[in-house]
């Protein structure tokens, strides 16, 4: 094995680090001493620099190198290592290296000069160091690594452009960017974290410094890749896969799995920067319930506060907000209140903050004032214990009006570049350079920590416009204020792609754009991609025209209709995905290369992503369009969700889309469970049915999660898993449904399967061993167990009774 390993580490040698002046920049140097302890060690370097090498789990390697000499006690906010489990690895020490093996990793640190190589137990290189590849000034640190010239990289998170990485530049310093573009750089939020992608072997790197980390993906094409940040000390860490699904996992038990989300929050939103009062809001909910447009959650933009100040309501247009929220309420609707980090220096309370040092300070210890479009303002400081306590107790007073979720607005922060900036940190003071971009997710670890206390039994759910690694565990995020274009629906669709490769599995746009005001056609269009992926939300700003969903007039209302009533229709399936991201760290909407990693003709795919499993979706993102073309990944065979159409896999599909029409695309197989039409989440007038669609395909399994969709008494296992299985013995086709979870109960409820591809009505159809009738027509079925055979589309329809154990066989 080391043997082989040195091998590697030759060939490695003939990349050589960027030419530096010795002036400007150190290396790391040799090692001149080392400690071996319990799954790492510590190395000391000529250059007085130190480093550690740890395995944090059998395919999580950590990497640390201070020039300092000493390590930092700095922490990012972004680790948390649940579930994390100590691998117990084997490591060698000799003269020239040391050897750390695990199940899943070999880990070999040459002592000179220094040089970190991972590889996996079959020898695939993971990742490995230009030798002598660490490098840092008095402003900037990073570590240079070598690439093959058929990698590709992924992830990044929010950023436009093709979703492969490979040849970009990247900054990581949070701002306020309205109306970006396709390369925009930097944006509001920084997740530094890729997946590397080679012979269909994926890997993660994450480098958790959050002073405005930058990445260099082989921009030169010279080989290399690097990294870094511009102070503080390289902490990186490394995912060796090889499956991406593996990777996400990890990552995810190291920063955070997604929280389960209450069901209210995968419905329809409905939000704009100009509802001035509760009888306009009112009225709005109304026009929902009487057009029959499902609609779960309306937002409250600044217009709600009186005179912007914090923790207010604008006595005029919001007289009796706790009346509103209630009579909100019956018609079914949550509420979500935008609220920024900071106070205005007319705000009452500012005096008060300022003599409490509850703000962002200078230096000198005074109150930063900064100056934006909000007016003079301060940010408070979340990193302050007086800060957290004192907005814990005012935000908890603010909510008892009946707010259901909060809007995290301006929190980069907005003023995009306060140097003078010191962030307290306990005693511990940071500057805006790493202080700036985990500031979000301070914000939402304060929220969630008061919502936990006050609303002890209620799931927490709310938006950032910010954030950093890990911040998924705390909220969702959108991406903020977006041009009303074409165009920018093409950028939004690009960075949903790129946030799902990146672990944020709550993300969204604002439907139409935030800036301008879109056609009835952008807006469709818009409406459609919205109604598939995880946050499905309209807003704009005041000056657009009016965007709510009947606003176009018909035809356009009822195709808005349409397609959030689809979005009602597929909530089994997109709950149950949102399970598997807050349990596994699976991605809601995922990446072609992420389920196809051996196909590189995906890499290049960044106009369609599946959501969840096993739906292939390509928006319509180009004006006057009604069709495009759509590649179906190889390794499975695809269906058209509208006609069964059947492709192969590795071919590209020409799919017909008037206005009114999404492509999408259903892989071979699959199991797809969905609901009945509601117009919200917990509308008790809906059916309780059931419906699953199978297709021809693969033997599979889909686990369906429901539970209450708003407490958090899942946790107590308070939820039921329905594991749906579909095998097809001897040309069979048999479906067995098991439960398990006793705790909660779904309603008693008609089940409905669909069988796609079916060629010729069956000569039995048994459920649990008992012979089920065949229905005349398909309404024959409305209200007596049997089934029924539709030559014209062969499908076959099963419908019969829940219970908590079934197998159903369709006999040809």
């Amino acid at each position: 094995m080391f043997a082989r390993s040195r091998y590697i580490v030759i060939l490695l040698s003939a990349f050589t680090a960027l030419p530096v002046s010795a002036d400007q920049l150190h290396q790391i140097g040799k090692v001149v001493s080392d400690v071996v302890s319990a799954d790492q060690v510590d190395f000391r370097m000529d250059s007085g620099a130190v480093a550690r090498v740890q395995m944090l789990d059998s395919d999580l390697v950590r990497v640390r190198v201070n020039p300092q000499g000493s390590f930092s006690n700095i922490e990012s906010g972004a680790v948390v290592g649940t579930g994390l489990i100590s691998p117990g690895a084997s490591i060698v020490d000799n003269k020239d290296a040391v050897i750390l093996v695990t199940q899943y990793a070999i880990v070999i640190i040459i002592k000179n000069p220094f040089q970190v190589v991972v590889l996996r137990p079959d020898h695939s290189l993971v990742s490995a160091d230009v030798p002598n590849g660490v490098f840092w000034s008095s402003s900037v640190i990073f570590d240079q690594k070598i690439t093959d010239p058929k990698e590709a990289f992924f992830g990044l998170g929010e950023r436009g452009g093709p979703i492969n990485r490979r040849g970009r530049s990247v900054v990581m310093h949070n701002v306020d960017s309205a109306g970006y573009g396709e390369f925009t750089d930097p944006l509001y939020i920084s997740i530094p974290f890729y997946y590397g992608i080679l012979n269909g072997n994926a890997y993660g790197i994450f480098v958790d410094n959050p002073a405005d980390p930058f990445f260099d993906m082989d921009s030169e094409k010279k080989g290399i890749v690097t990294f870094g940040a511009h102070a503080g000390e390289l902490n990186y860490y490394v995912m060796t896969g090889p499956e991406p699904s593996r990777v996400a996992n990890t990552y995810a038990r190291l920063t955070g799995f997604t929280q389960l989300p209450p069901k209210w929050a995968i419905g329809y939103h409905q939000s704009r920067y100009g509802y001035d009062s509760q009888v306009e809001l009112m009225k709005i909910a109304n026009e929902f319930r009487q057009l029959q447009i499902p609609c779960d959650t309306l937002w409250l933009d600044i217009n709600y506060m009186n005179e912007q100040l914090m923790f207010t309501w604008d006595p005029l247009g919001f007289p009796n907000p706790v009346q509103m929220n209630k009579d909100l309420d019956v018609l079914g609707f949550k509420r979500v209140n935008i609220i920024e980090p900071l106070m205005r220096t007319s705000d009452p309370l500012w005096a008060f903050a300022n003599d409490n040092g509850l703000f962002v300070q200078n230096p000198d210890g005074t109150s930063l004032v900064s100056n934006i479009w909000y007016g003079d303002v301060s940010f408070l400081d979340f990193s302050k214990p007086s800060t957290q306590a004192w907005y814990k107790l005012a935000l908890a007073g603010f909510l008892t009006a009946g707010t259901n979720g909060l809007w995290n607005d301006l929190n980069e922060p907005a003023q995009d570049f306060m140097p003078q900036a010191t962030y307290n940190y306990g005693g511990q003071p940071r500057p805006d350079l790493g202080g700036r971009n985990v500031y979000a997710l301070q914000e939402l670890n304060v929220i969630n920590e008061m919502w936990r206390t006050s609303h002890p039994n209620d799931r927490y759910w709310g938006v950032s416009r910010s954030g950093y690694a890990g911040i998924q565990r705390h909220s969702a995020n959108w991406s903020g204020d977006t041009l009303s274009s074409f165009d920018s629906l093409r950028v939004s669709l690009e960075m949903s792609i790129s946030m799902g490769f990146s672990g944020q599995n709550f993300f969204g746009h604002d439907i139409g754009g935030f800036l301008g005001s879109p056609s009835a056609e952008l807006y469709v269009r818009w409406l459609e991609f919205g109604s598939y992926i995880p946050l499905f939300r309209t807003h704009s700003t005041n000056t657009s025209a009016e965007r709510e969903p009947w606003v176009f007039g018909n035809p356009y209302t009822g195709m808005a209709r349409d397609v959030i009533n689809q979005r009602y229709r597929l909530l089994p399936y997109l709950y149950s995905a949102f399970y598997a991201a807050s349990t596994a760290g699976t991605p809601v909407l995922g990446a072609l290369p992420f389920y196809f990693p051996a196909d590189t003709a995906t890499y290049t795919e960044d106009q369609s992503f599946l959501l969840g499993p096993s739906l292939l979706v390509a928006p319509i993102i180009t004006e006057g369009a009604s069709s495009r073309d759509v590649y179906l990944p190889q390794g499975s065979d695809w269906f058209n969700y509208y006609d069964d159409t059947k492709h192969v896999g590795g071919t590209t599909a020409k799919a017909s889309a008037s206005l009114d029409t999404i492509p999408v695309f259903v892989r071979a197989g699959a199991i797809v469970p969905s609901g009945s039409v509601m117009q919200y989440t917990s509308d008790p007038t809906a059916a309780p049915d059931l419906t699953i669609d199978i297709y021809p395909g693969p033997d599979s399994t889909f686990l369906l999660y429901e539970d209450d969709g708003i407490s958090m008494n899942y946790q107590l296992g308070e939820s039921q898993k329905t594991y749906i299985t579909h095998t097809s013995p001897n040309g069979w086709n048999v479906v067995d449904l098991q439960k398990f979870g006793s705790a909660f109960q779904t309603p008693n409820r008609p089940i409905w399967v669909f069988f796609h591809g079916i060629s010729a009505s069956p000569t039995t159809v048994l459920i649990n061993q008992s012979r089920l009738n065949p229905a005349a027509s398909m309404s024959g079925l409305n209200t007596t167990p049997g089934y029924y055979y539709n030559a014209a589309d062969h499908k076959l329809v099963v419908r019969f009774q829940d219970a908590d154990a079934l197998q159903l066989t369709v006999i040809p």
